[in-house]
């Protein structure tokens, strides 16, 4: 009887842990403040690049751009420049583009926010990465250029 009781505790407690899905913030990379009060954090993954778009309370938004531009610029001088775009993907709210960054992952990149129909971008940011080595949250950048 006792093992009973204790078992349907853990169920009750498995169940009422599950029942509430809260999408999970992923740590590190870099977090950049959008004129709009809203953030895009940059981030590599599994050597590929994710933009992903959050409001003033961190909770995920679908991308208000569709596309971003990446130029990768390392020192080292065996691949100096990749230059990438990144898209929506599907069963995630951001964009990600489908080309793999090589490792090491020390370098400097250039966003440019686009929007369907404009040919300039809509917001730049220069984003060295990654900021801090030390770093377990994410880094936020306060400025955008252009």
């Amino acid at each position: 009887m006792k093992n009973f009781l204790l078992s349907s505790l853990l169920l009750v407690f498995t169940w009422s842990s599950f029942g509430e899905e809260t999408p999970e913030v992923e740590l590190g990379g870099v977090l950049i403040q959008r004129p709009d009060g809203n953030f895009m954090k940059f981030l590599l993954k599994e050597n590929q690049i994710y933009c992903n778009f959050f409001d003033a309370e961190m909770k995920p938004l679908d991308p208000d751009v569709d596309r971003v531009a990446v130029r990768v610029e390392r020192t080292q001088p065996r691949v100096r420049k990749q230059f990438a775009v990144a898209i929506p993907y599907e069963g995630v709210k951001g964009l990600r583009a489908p080309v793999v960054i090589q490792p090491p992952h020390l370098f400097r990149a250039y966003l440019s926010l686009m929007r369907e129909g404009i040919d300039d971008p809509v917001e730049f940011y220069f984003v060295q990465y990654p900021m801090d080595l030390t770093a377990t949250e994410p880094v936020t950048v306060f400025e955008s250029e252009g």
